[in-house]
This record gives structure tokens, C-alpha cells and sequence, in this order.
């Protein structure tokens, strides 16, 4: 599967996209990662929805993989990943309201859509670091 071996590249390949994946680690969250289209425009996503199983928390990125570079990709990736430890960062937010208030206390909100500058930085570092890398 293509997204696997992006995942596997990101955590190899670029020491952010391995921090943002360890922080997550430390969570009691399971962030699934499968291909699709976001709404609009959007290359990839959180999902504004949150699950609960058993003592975790399960929370859903959604990537287009279509016509883009996997650095981008990976980039992408790692920027909803920062997203998702947004959320999971605090054990009490277990609902949909609850990540509402989440980025309504911490994110800029501006076009229908939820953002953070730690978010976007990552996404920026991820891409610098896989573009520095020797290519094959």
C-alpha cells in the first residue's frame, strides 16, 4: 500500500514527522491515516469526529494522495498529525464539541477551516528535511 510506505518514509526519512508520531505514542490515541478527498480543496484532514475504544481514543486523518510529490504527502500528513495531537493531548476531550473547543481555544479560525501555527511550521519543517535528502 503507497500510504504505508509513506508513513514508513516520514518516520524513517524526517526526525519532526518521527517526533510528532511519538508524541502521539504517549497518548491514549489511535490516529488512522487512509486515502480521500477532504472537502474543497483540502489535501488532507483531521476528521471532526472521535471515538472511544475501550481506554482509547480513535481519531481519523484523510489524505489525498492524487497528482502530489510524496513530500508533500508526507508533509500533509505530518501536519494533521500535529492536529491530532492537539487533541489528544488532553484526555478529557472524548466528543466532537469537546475538539471544537479544543481549536476554538488554540487555533486561528478563518475559512471553514481550523489551523495552528505549530501545525503549519511542522508541515514546513517536514518537507525541508525530506527535500534536503540525496535522491536516488
Amino acid at each position: 500500500m503507497a500510504l504505508r510506505r509513506l508513513l514508513n518514509e516520514g518516520i524513517e526519512k524526517s526526525p519532526t514527522f518521527r517526533e510528532v508520531v511519538g508524541t502521539i505514542n504517549k497518548t491514549n490515541g489511535l490516529v488512522y491515516v487512509y486515502e480521500g478527498r477532504c472537502a474543497r480543496t483540502f489535501k488532507a484532514c483531521l476528521l471532526l469526529q472521535i471515538q472511544s475504544a475501550g481506554p482509547n481514543r480513535l481519531l481519523r486523518i484523510k489524505v489525498d494522495t492524487r497528482e502530489r510529490s510524496d513530500v508533500e504527502v508526507i508533509g500533509s500528513i505530518g501536519h494533521e498529525l500535529r492536529h491530532a495531537f492537539e487533541i489528544l493531548e488532553d484526555a478529557r476531550v472524548t466528543t466532537p464539541e469537546h475538539m471544537v473547543g479544543v481549536w476554538f481555544r488554540g487555533m486561528k479560525f478563518s475559512n471553514e477551516r481550523f489551523e495552528t501555527n505549530e501545525a503549519i511550521q511542522i508541515g514546513i519543517r517536514i518537507r525541508e528535511e525530506l527535500w534536503r535528502l540525496p535522491r536516488n
